[in-house]
């Protein structure tokens, strides 16, 4: 992960193409294309009902989600930009860890119905310092990148801890196995949860790009590494506001 994003948005420097910029704009290309088939596909039904005199409100606001979803994409790719060049501004100000992380949650939550989360560890105030905007876009794009690669129905645990004079946060899951030797594994099946379309995790967003550049830049740390093969993983520490 460290690599893709030293790569991806690191400043340009003596090495041959492909450069980062080059791989930037291809993976920039790949993921905004991928609100614009849905956005399609609803206009097209929205235009045939209205053809027809009928009023879809539904689907005008699945249109209007999927548009908020393009817009947040480009303006991740700006930011991304703005990185690489050494202009973005952030403002680290003494932050309650948990109390944005509990907020990041819930408001994740409600969006998000279809999962379980579970919310442990400290539970003392941690004042890290942080861009207060910043650190809640980067707990997004973690919860929604370990969502994305869990099941539905599948829970999510988000933990809080001390680490080597940081702040620290984990978000985790286990992805079922479906099918072959279960006892060969530590992942119990359940009833209660679908099978993911996919069974790899999706490839790793602008978003979590820029949640990776953000964090390092505030001097905290940033893993997707997974502790096994059939976990997701991220993680991301924050310099604690005392150590200031």
């Amino acid at each position: 992960m460290s690599l893709a994003f030293e790569r991806a948005v690191s400043k340009p420097s003596n090495t041959p193409p492909a450069s980062a910029g080059d791989e930037l704009i291809s993976l920039a290309a790949h993921e905004l294309r991928t609100p614009l088939t849905p956005i399609t596909m609803l206009l097209q039904s929205l235009e045939r009902k209205a053809r027809a005199g009928t009023v879809d409100v539904d689907t005008i606001l699945r249109t209007r989600k999927q548009v908020s979803r393009l817009a947040n994409m480009i303006t991740d790719l700006l930011d991304l930009s703005r990185l690489r060049e050494g202009r973005l501004v952030v403002v680290p100000v003494r932050l309650d860890l948990g109390k944005i992380v509990r907020e990041e949650v819930q408001s994740f939550q409600e969006s998000d119905p279809k999962h379980r989360f579970e919310l442990s560890g400290e539970a003392a105030t941690m004042e890290v310092m942080s861009d207060e905007s910043r650190l809640r876009h980067t707990l997004s794009n973690l919860l929604g990148y370990v969502a994305r690669a869990t099941p539905s129905g599948g829970e999510i645990e988000i933990s809080l801890g001390r680490r080597d004079g940081s702040a620290a946060i984990t978000i985790r899951a286990e992805r079922p196995v479906f099918g072959g030797d279960a006892s060969k594994n530590d992942v119990p099946k359940s009833a209660d949860v679908e099978a993911p379309q996919q069974a790899k995790s999706e490839p790793v967003a602008l978003g979590v790009l820029l949640a990776e550049g953000v964090t390092k830049q505030q001097g905290g740390t940033f893993s997707l590494q997974a502790a096994h093969a059939h976990e997701t993983r991220a993680e991301a520490t924050f310099p604690l506001a005392s150590e200031h």
